[in-house]
């Protein structure tokens, strides 16, 4: 499940649900605030594009968590969708 795709009402996150080491997590997928890795081999996408760097991801275990990461983004100009915090947040007070 998707709480915001890049671009779409102006965002600048691509937040979503997923599974990593067989629990459900929270990406903030190809942060901006997380420090990108320099590649030791390059490559090229089938759009002609040369990666040099690998985009890191951030993970949130529970809504709060990324709620306060996507605090940080907004603090830093960029456009987190209000329904995204929204939504975390009634899933943050569910489980409390």
């Amino acid at each position: 499940m998707s709480y915001a795709r890049f671009g779409w009402e102006g965002s600048d996150v691509y937040v979503f649900a997923t599974m990593m080491g067989g629990e459900e997590v929270i990406e903030c997928c190809a942060c901006s605030l997380a420090e990108p890795i320099k590649l030791d081999l390059p490559f090229t996408d089938l759009f002609g594009i040369v990666h040099t760097y690998e985009a890191k991801n951030f993970y949130a275990t529970y809504p709060g968590e990324m709620i306060s990461h996507l605090n940080i983004h907004i603090a830093n100009g960029h456009t987190v969708p209000q329904y995204t915090l929204d939504r975390l947040r009634e899933e943050d007070d569910a489980k409390h």
